[in-house]
């Protein structure tokens, strides 16, 4: 098994849909890396699963949108694992299976889905005024002819 996310650096994932199965959830979703030369390679990973903790009633609720696909901290594995075919033969998956335990929003969200954590700055305090309300600034300063 190949550990994903298990570090100082967490594996952030773009998630592109989420199919619920029951005892767990169906993902697409695509990955990247940088490069040394400082272009990305990215990956699609389609049939990812999310058991234990990943599979929940928060992760079932996100509707991600092509146009803003949600970003997730992931922690799991790549799995190749052996079987044995009906004739007594061991055998090994073409594809490897990846399997996600547990996540996190990434702060890395953008865009305007109000669904899930964006990312952006919490919107500015507004100081209470003394009354001023509505009124213009010049109406504020006290009346005065600005000329």
């Amino acid at each position: 098994m190949l550990w994903i996310g298990n570090g100082k650096y967490p594996q952030i994932a773009t998630i592109w849909q989420i199919e619920d199965k029951g005892k767990y959830a169906e993902v697409r979703m695509s990955t990247s890396s940088k490069n040394q030369d400082g272009t990305y390679s990215s990956s699609n990973w389609s049939f990812v699963r999310f058991v234990g903790k990943a599979h929940n009633d928060e992760l079932l609720a996100m509707l991600p949108r092509k146009d803003n696909p949600i970003r997730l901290e992931i922690k799991g594995g790549l799995t190749q694992e052996s079987y044995v075919d009906k004739d007594g033969n061991k055998k090994y998956p073409k594809n490897p299976s990846f399997i996600v335990w547990e996540w996190t929003l990434s702060e890395y969200n953008g865009g305007g889905n109000t669904s899930h954590k964006t990312g952006m700055d919490s919107p500015p305090i507004v100081e209470e005024s003394d009354g001023d309300e509505g009124k213009l600034p010049w109406e504020i300063a006290g009346g005065e002819d600005i000329e």
